[in-house]
């Protein structure tokens, strides 16, 4: 009953002709209303597919812009985008991929088809690693290894995701890492995960598939978070976090987000 008088509330204040919905909204009277529904499996997708359609963007093209410095050792598909006042290594960038200005790109780093990374990125530089010598001083650890983004990562403004120290830094398919983020050496991100602003993931931590990580949040170093876990906003997570269902995460995203 909630859920119909909220979603007749909404759609009664809404100045909308034309209302997508899926089968589980429940609207009392809809006839009354003096609107249109369409039912669709999932609103807010076709929501969004039918902005695309109406107000297409500009897709960037292949090329790389001349304020740009690229090494010559690197290996650029074609079509990839760079733009004004990037510094790209040794790396190799494979199809469809946006680099937006003023990003940073090391060497050995391997980025993904369709990926974005988005104004003042810095990806694959040096960790934070320090070991105390025979004279009392803080020796830098080497870090030799790279960073790798499988497709579809997007990489929002302002975000730094450190190289691995002998092995990789890893972000998989399809996940979204958001402005001001930190990613330490050698962490391990899966598929799919929303990770917010703010959120800090120290060295060797291993963060599963599907996982959400609220804004300003801290994942300790070594950290193992399991599949579909949903971490709370501005936690500190000291130690690891089991894996849930999948879909679980979601649903208690959209409760939460009902609070407000």
């Amino acid at each position: 009953m909630e859920r119909i008088q909220n979603s007749t509330k909404i759609v009664n204040n809404s100045k909308a002709s034309v209302i997508l919905v899926n089968k589980k909204t429940g609207v009392k009277s809809p006839n009354a209303t003096k609107k249109a529904f369409v039912v669709v499996e999932n609103p807010q997708l076709a929501f969004l597919r039918i902005l695309k359609r109406c107000f297409p963007r500009e897709v960037k093209r292949g090329g790389i812009h001349p304020t740009s410095v690229v090494s010559d050792g690197a290996d650029i598909h074609p079509s990839v985008y760079i733009g004004p006042n990037c510094s790209i290594g040794k790396c190799k960038i494979k199809a469809n991929t946006i680099i937006h200005s003023n990003v940073l790109i090391n060497d050995n780093v391997t980025i993904g088809r369709n990926v974005i990374v988005y104004p003042y990125c810095l990806i694959g530089y040096e960790g934070l690693g320090h070991i105390e010598n025979e004279k009392g001083m803080l020796e830098n650890f080497p870090h030799y290894g790279g960073v790798v983004l499988g497709d579809y990562v997007e990489v929002f403004p302002f975000t730094n995701i450190d190289r691995g120290t002998l092995g990789n830094t890893r972000v998989g398919r399809c996940t979204k890492i958001d402005h001001y983020c930190h990613i330490g050496h050698n962490v391990t991100i899966g598929k799919n995960c929303i990770i917010t602003a703010g959120t800090i993931i120290a060295g060797s931590a291993k963060i599963g598939d599907g996982v959400w990580i609220s804004p300003n949040s801290s994942i300790r170093d070594y950290v193992v978070v399991g599949n579909n876990a949903f971490i709370g906003l501005g936690a500190v997570v000291m130690k690891n976090v089991p894996a849930l269902p999948a879909g679980l995460a979601s649903m208690a995203l959209r409760a939460w987000s009902q609070i407000f």
